[in-house]
C-alpha cells in the first residue's frame, strides 16, 4: 500500500482584496500582491502621499486593488498588519545603502568566469512610482467609478433575479429580452453623465459622439455586462436571443464574452476608449450630419485614454504580456464589429440602437 502525503497548506483568502492566500504576512492572511504593497507603503514618507479621490471610502477588492493605494494601505491596518512583524528595519537598510562603496566593479562568478553583473529590467509592479503619473492614476479612478456608477449593471442584476422568481415557462421571453436591451444599453450609454471630457463639447459634437459611437459601445458594453452575470449561459436567454438578433449574431456575442480580459478594469478602460471614436464605419446610419466643431479635441480625448490604457497595461503586467493583452483587446472590437454587423441584418437590433440613441441624446445633450 503506498502511503500519499497530504499537502500542508491550506487556500484561503486574502483578507485585503479576497484573492486567493496561502500564508499570513504581517498578521494577516493576504495574498502576494498585498504583502508587497504594505512592505512598499509602510514607512510614513510615502503614506503622506496617498490620497483618495473618492472621500476615503474605496471598496477594495480583487479587480480594483492598484487604484487607490490609500484605501488599500487603510485596509490593510484595519484588518491588524502589523509594521512590526516585518523582518529588518528600513533604517538599518537604509543605512546600509549610505555607507561608502568601494570603487572595484560588482562581480559574479558565472562559468567559473568573472563577469560583470547583470541587472534585470525594473519591474513595474515592484514599485507605486510607475508608468502612470497622479494625473493619470486620478483619470483612471474616475472613468472606472463613472463606469461602475453608470454602466447598466446593476439593472441587469435585478433583471436576472426578476426572471428567477417566475416559473421556469415564463423566463427569459422574446418581449422581455427586448425590453431588458433597450433598458440596459440605454443605462450603459449614461457614462457620458459624469464624464468631464464629454460634457466640456459642444452640444454638436455630445449628439454627433452619441450617434458615431453607440452600436459599438453598446454591443461591447452589453455583452460585457452579459459576460459579468453569465446570461449567456442561460439556455432560454440565448435562444430568445437568436430570435431577436439572429444566431450569427448571437454566436459571435458569445464568442466576444469568451475572448474578454479577465482584467476588468482593462475593459472599462476600452469602453471609455470606444465611447469617443471617430471611425467612419461605425456612424449611426439615421443621423443627418457627422461633422464634428472640434475633432481634433475629441481624437485628442481618445487618444489620451488609450495611452492611459496601454501604461496601465505596462504597470500591471510588463511589457510582453502587455502586448499580448492589447493585442487581444483589438480581437475584441473586431468580433463586436462581426456582431454589430450580423445583428444588423434584423429589425430589432437597429430598433433598440434608434431608441437608445435618442433617448440618450435627450438626456444628455438637449438638457444640457
Amino acid at each position: 500500500m503506498i502511503a500519499v502525503r497530504k499537502s500542508k497548506r491550506i487556500l484561503s483568502n486574502c483578507r485585503i482584496c479576497g484573492d486567493s492566500a496561502v500564508h499570513i504576512n504581517y498578521g494577516v492572511i493576504s495574498c502576494a500582491s498585498c504583502k508587497m504593497f504594505f512592505y512598499r507603503n509602510i514607512n510614513v514618507e510615502q503614506r503622506e502621499t496617498l490620497k483618495c479621490d473618492f472621500n476615503d471610502n474605496c471598496e477594495i477588492n480583487i479587480y480594483n486593488r492598484h487604484i487607490c493605494s490609500f484605501c488599500r494601505l487603510e485596509k490593510c491596518f484595519a484588518m491588524g498588519m502589523q509594521r512590526e512583524l516585518i523582518r529588518g528595519s528600513r533604517s538599518t537598510k537604509n543605512r546600509k545603502k549610505n555607507r561608502p562603496t568601494t570603487t572595484r566593479p560588482l562581480l559574479v562568478r558565472q562559468d567559473k568566469k568573472e563577469q560583470p553583473q547583470q541587472f534585470p529590467t525594473l519591474n513595474l509592479l515592484q514599485s507605486d512610482v510607475s508608468t502612470l503619473n497622479a494625473d493619470q492614476w486620478n483619470l483612471l479612478s474616475n472613468l472606472i467609478h463613472c463606469y461602475d456608477e453608470h454602466g447598466g449593471l446593476p439593472y441587469a442584476q435585478h433583471f436576472i433575479k426578476e426572471q428567477n422568481s417566475l416559473p421556469l415557462k415564463c423566463r427569459f421571453k422574446c418581449a422581455a429580452i427586448g425590453e431588458f436591451f433597450r433598458q440596459m444599453l440605454h443605462e450603459g450609454q449614461l457614462i457620458y453623465e459624469k464624464n468631464g471630457d464629454f460634457l466640456s463639447l459642444s452640444s454638436q459634437d455630445r449628439s454627433t459622439l452619441i450617434h458615431t459611437t453607440v452600436k459599438h459601445t453598446s454591443c461591447f458594453g452589453g455583452t460585457f455586462i452579459l459576460y459579468q452575470t453569465q446570461l449567456m449561459d442561460y439556455e432560454s436567454f440565448f435562444q430568445s436571443g437568436i430570435i431577436l438578433f439572429g444566431l450569427p449574431a448571437m454566436v459571435s456575442a458569445k464568442l466576444l464574452s469568451d475572448l474578454f480580459d479577465s482584467d476588468m478594469t482593462l475593459i472599462k478602460l476600452v469602453i471609455s476608449i470606444l465611447a469617443f471614436s471617430t471611425i467612419d464605419y461605425i456612424v449611426y446610419e439615421n443621423t443627418a450630419s457627422v461633422e464634428m466643431k472640434k475633432l481634433i479635441e475629441i481624437i485628442h480625448i481618445q487618444d489620451m485614454y488609450t495611452d492611459l490604457s496601454w501604461r496601465y497595461l505596462l504597470y500591471k503586467y510588463g511589457h510582453t504580456e502587455a502586448v499580448l493583452r492589447f493585442s487581444n483587446l483589438i480581437r475584441c472590437i473586431f468580433n463586436a464589429n462581426s456582431a454589430i454587423i450580423q445583428a444588423t441584418a434584423l429589425d430589432e437590433f437597429p430598433a433598440i440602437i434608434d431608441y437608445v440613441v435618442k433617448r440618450t441624446e435627450r438626456i444628455l445633450v438637449t438638457d444640457r
